[in-house]
């Protein structure tokens, strides 16, 4: 899908002013990565409501309006369906879907298909709801990204912004228990501690409620 650059830039700017002072600095982060050219693992922890679409709306409108490419991908259709451009994970990077995953899963992407120039031009990748997606899954696109890219470096040097809420739904592990689910996380890979952490914590949506006290109540359940 392509994106005008004008329209993006206007989107950026737009919205900038209507960031909140954490969302600010998750922004400055991020945009540092990228007009640095060095990569950079970010996750984003935001509950329901903290305004975590909007945020990874704006960062893609930055890479968009410099007219870069950005891919929008999450854990679901319904998810990926927020994201301007989103598309599920799965069919973006071509995962293999298989009731039994193994560490040496690789991406169906071939080194001479459109779909790897794409990866080879990508600067910005959003995957959202995250925290239901399988460790392993991550692992190989991680794996795709660097034997694409021929790149040696965590997703083959492109900055990636993941987005999710351990607290919801987690990965789900066929016939399997609560425990098999916790290690299907993708916090239990091994790439989880190159990842910089931004919460959010201000529950934008229910600011504006007419009842305090049931704002209060339901904001520390999702906290």
């Amino acid at each position: 899908m392509q994106f005008d650059p004008v329209e993006q830039a206007e989107i950026r700017e737009a919205r900038l002013s209507m960031l909140t002072e954490e969302q600010i600095a998750v922004y400055e982060s991020v945009t540092a990565d990228l007009v640095a050219g060095s990569g950079g693992l970010h996750f984003l922890d935001a509950p329901a409501g903290t305004g975590k679409t909007f945020l990874l709306e704006v960062l893609l409108a930055f890479v968009r309006s410099r007219g870069e490419l950005a891919l929008a991908v999450a854990a679901s259709g319904i998810a990926a369906t927020l994201l301007p451009g989103g598309q599920t994970a799965h069919s973006t990077f071509k995962i293999p879907v298989r009731l039994l995953r193994s560490n040496k899963d690789v991406c169906a992407v071939g080194a001479q298909s459109k779909q790897a120039e794409v990866f080879r031009r990508v600067r910005l990748i959003v995957w959202d709801e995250i925290s239901m997606t399988n460790r392993k899954d991550l692992e190989s696109v991680d794996r795709c990204l660097r034997d694409v890219r021929k790149q040696d470096k965590p997703f083959g040097g492109v900055t990636l912004v993941c987005s999710g809420d351990f607290r919801q739904l987690l990965p789900v592990v066929v016939n399997g228990t609560r425990a098999n689910s916790v290690m299907a996380c993708v916090c239990r890979s091994s790439l989880w501690k190159l990842f910089k952490r931004h919460r959010l914590t201000r529950n934008i949506r229910l600011l504006c409620s007419s009842e305090p006290a049931m704002y209060q109540k339901f904001t520390e359940l999702l906290m």
